[in-house]
């Protein structure tokens, strides 16, 4: 009790002091005198000079930094920005597989992400909905990507397998560098490849160098002694190529050439000047086609094809002999369009994107368009069947299938469900795969009727056929060697 009242007179003394102009303290117990003698020395501080002294410090700062502002200094930075087939999807599959942090996000009318930028650690990404017609395709689009984007984390193997538990796919495991890394590769579900690596040890340039001329010698030396490889799709084609089987696959070619520019690559003839395989290009894309038989009927297909100007591609093919089905028009889904049937037959699609280019640099200009009775069922089954992935597919208020756009391999399908002057039109689709055999025995599984089964061809492919629920006649292929015809 005694130093709480030493310390309340204590109080008491203080405020006398800060009360009194002359500064002399009222009568205290000798305790606390010395406490006292100290809050009289600390009443004097600062001192006048050291007040003036720093009053004109701080005034002659001031106006320094108003009258001479430092220009900021400008700064080169690069950010990958990623284009996704769907954004919002990949935004929570970084945040659960590389811990990222959403710092912004800028959304469309249709509820699309327009600009978002992510942190991964002190690292910044950006991404956005994929907008082919603007020239944003996806590494799905392009079938593959060219791009790889490092990443430093603290700890890789940790790092690995977090993105692996969340759906990411190991393409390189993580392993010890020679350049004094511990690095792997892997590819997010969205078709992004990233290196991801962990500092190790510092490795002299020098070192560094001499093992990676050991490195390409010794690779180089492997890959002479090794027999060529083939890859599963044919040089020059792409996963899906249109397969037409015609009454006159002769006035087709004429047709292709005088309407579109055509030019004729292969053509292996049948009895009675009939076509039995021939191989077209039309501005980068291929198209086979032959002449009907007992066995394969006739089957006219719709096509969808880009060009750079819709108007003049539609007089041309006019003029070629194809009638009109709907003259050009500005479509409000952004493209200029308009579609004719040619001799034999076959339904041509023909637009012009309204974006910067008439001709999108990342979809295949040429593209196969089903019109089916039941397209919800016909893309279950290439669903279920033959690994088909839906990119697109918006329903009328009535739940047809107003457009739908499934990617296979590098090559996109489009459809929808037949309506109008749009009959249904069953086709022949060329699909080069991995493997044969697998997809064969899929598709049969799900449904499809057999017609060939799996069988090497002379001509460098393992074939087979199958027809799916909807009438389409798939040849399935793997292109297994070059033959020089």
């Amino acid at each position: 009790m005694t130093e709480r009242k030493q310390i309340a007179q204590f109080d008491v003394v203080v405020d006398a002091l800060l009360a009194r102009r002359d500064g002399a303290p009222p009568s205290v117990a000798a305790e606390i005198v010395p406490l006292v003698n100290i809050a009289i020395d600390l009443r004097s501080l600062p001192r006048e000079a050291f007040k003036s002294n720093l009053r004109a410090e701080l005034e002659r700062s001031i106006s320094m930094s108003a009258s001479a502002k430092p220009t900021a200094q400008p700064k080169y930075t690069a950010t990958p920005r990623l284009s996704i087939r769907d954004a919002a999807e990949a935004i929570e599959f970084y945040k659960k597989a590389f811990g990222a942090i959403e710092l912004l996000r800028l959304t469309t009318p249709n509820g699309k992400i327009g600009h978002a930028t992510l942190h991964i650690g002190e690292a910044e990404i950006q991404l956005a909905d994929s907008l082919p017609e603007w020239g944003d395709p996806t590494p799905e689009m392009l079938g593959g990507t060219p791009i790889r984007i490092v990443l430093e984390v603290p700890d890789v193997d940790a790092f690995a397998q977090r993105a692996v538990n969340a759906g990411a796919k190991i393409l390189i495991p993580v392993a010890d560098q020679f350049y004094g890394a511990r690095s792997g590769r892997l590819q997010d579900p969205f078709g992004h490849v990233w290196i991801i690596s962990t500092h190790v040890r510092d490795v002299p340039f020098d070192e560094a160098q001499r093992i990676f001329s050991e490195m390409m010698t010794q690779a180089a030396t492997q890959l002479a002694e090794e027999p060529v490889r083939v890859g599963p799709i044919r040089k020059g084609f792409r996963s899906i190529t249109p397969y037409l089987v015609l009454d006159n696959a002769n006035g087709f070619m004429s047709f292709l050439s005088a309407a579109f520019g055509g030019e004729e690559k292969f053509r292996m003839p049948g009895p009675g000047g009939k076509i039995m395989h021939a191989e077209a290009s039309v501005a980068g894309s291929m198209i086979e086609f032959a002449d009907s038989n007992a066995e394969i009927p006739p089957m006219p297909t719709a096509l969808h094809f880009y060009v750079p100007d819709v108007d003049s591609a539609y007089a041309r093919a006019l003029n070629a002999g194809a009638k009109s089905i709907q003259a050009p028009a500005d479509q409000n889904y952004g493209e200029r369009s308009a579609s004719v049937v040619d001799p034999c037959g076959n339904n041509w699609y023909l637009a012009s994107s309204l974006g910067p280019t008439p001709v999108p640099a990342s979809v295949p200009n040429l593209m196969i368009y089903l019109q089916p009775s039941d397209a919800g069922s016909l893309i279950d089954f290439m669903l279920k069947a033959i690994g088909a992935e839906v990119v697109d597919r918006f329903d009328d208020p009535n739940g047809r299938v107003a457009h739908a756009k499934l990617r296979l391999g590098d090559s996109l399908i489009e459809m929808s469900d037949a309506h109008g002057p749009y009959k249904p039109m069953p086709s022949t689709i060329h699909y080069y795969l991995a493997d044969t055999d697998a997809a064969y025995k899929r598709a049969i599984e799900a449904g499809a009727k057999s017609l060939r089964e799996p069988k090497d061809e002379p001509y460098g492919d393992r074939n087979a056929a199958v027809t799916d629920p909807a009438g389409n006649r798939w040849f399935f292929a793997t292109h297994t060697k070059d033959v020089q015809f």
